[in-house]
């Protein structure tokens, strides 16, 4: 799987990292930066509320770049897939 060069932080979980302590919330960022770059899992067993976090914040990033190497995938094959009306438009204009 190509790993993309970024992840998505999605606003809707901003008022359970707002719960979290400063201090928390940097461990968190760290997890999650060393997760979507290496896919290291981290030892969450200190801290239940940092688990939680983590794991659902995780598994959608894991969904993303799922869907990120569907498309990677699907764009290596080229062009549009058969029977798609845009391709018969362009053949009609040649």
């Amino acid at each position: 799987m190509k790993k993309p060069k970024a992840f998505c932080c999605y606003l809707d979980n901003i008022d359970v990292v707002n719960m979290l302590s400063d201090e928390q919330a940097g461990r968190l960022w760290k997890r999650l930066y060393s997760f979507a770059n290496y896919g290291e899992l981290p030892d969450n067993s200190g801290d239940t509320g940092l688990a939680i976090l983590f794991n659902l914040m995780s598994s959608q990033m894991k969904r993303d770049f799922e869907k990120y190497s569907k498309r990677i995938e699907n764009a290596s094959k080229g062009g549009a897939p058969k029977g798609n009306k845009n391709a018969e438009k362009n053949k009609k204009d040649d």
